[in-house]
């Protein structure tokens, strides 16, 4: 009898720890930034590369960049203001206008101090990473003539708990193109980081699901 009550008493710590195993493994965290929460950007804006239907875009805006690559300005720069709620390694996910016109782009996480500055002032050229302009895209939906929107799933970054800003830099066009002055664009909707698995489904947070379609009329017998 002795024999078998300690044998329970082990199969139920096994199961104990084997739970507290599976919570951890199933947490993670996620980060959704609207594009045109940008607290800072010197690249000029164009509403026509917002498209025609607001209505599928996250929060019905978006911060939509456009300008030929002559007019330029370098650096080319967006900042938003990020709050990472625990240490992991974060995909970078974008949902962007048709990422055969986004420019080269590059970006780093400058981890801020308690005065709400970054902790320590990096080098011009210091922590970047280019965005692969072939990672994969998925979920795309035209947005009116010529544009379309779409999710690229681009690097993970380890982060630790903490404020940041994301700096990004738009640093010339995209090298499919070969023309003299070729347009540049840059229509963020949102930037999701996020330390768990993700099917992108339009603005969709994670968690969410669409929205029931009302039923159709009847009386068309």
């Amino acid at each position: 009898m002795e024999k078998s009550a300690k044998i329970i008493r082990i199969s139920m710590a096994s199961l104990f720890v084997g739970s507290l195993l599976t919570a951890t493994l199933a947490s993670g965290a996620s980060v959704w930034i609207e594009g045109e929460s940008a607290f800072k950007s010197n690249m000029q804006q164009n509403p026509w590369l917002k498209g025609e239907n607001p209505k599928i875009l996250s929060a019905n805006d978006t911060f939509a960049g456009l300008m030929n690559a002559a007019d330029l300005p370098n650096p080319c720069f967006i900042l938003y203001k990020v709050q990472i709620p625990e240490d992991g390694s974060y995909q970078f996910w974008m949902r962007q206008s048709y990422k055969g016109h986004m420019g080269k782009t590059r970006v780093r996480f400058l981890q801020l101090g308690p005065d709400g500055k970054p902790a320590k002032t990096p080098g011009a050229e210091e922590g970047w990473t280019e965005l692969d302009l072939d990672s994969p895209v998925f979920d795309q939906k035209p947005n009116g003539s010529n544009r379309t929107i779409e999710w690229v799933k681009y690097e993970a970054f380890k982060l630790t708990k903490g404020d940041y800003i994301l700096d990004m830099q738009v640093t010339g066009p995209n090298p499919g193109h070969t023309e003299a002055n070729p347009p540049i664009w840059m229509m963020i909707d949102v930037i999701h980081l996020t330390t768990e698995p993700f099917t992108p489904i339009g603005a969709l947070k994670p968690g969410e699901k669409p929205s029931a379609q009302p039923a159709g009329k009847t009386d068309y017998y």
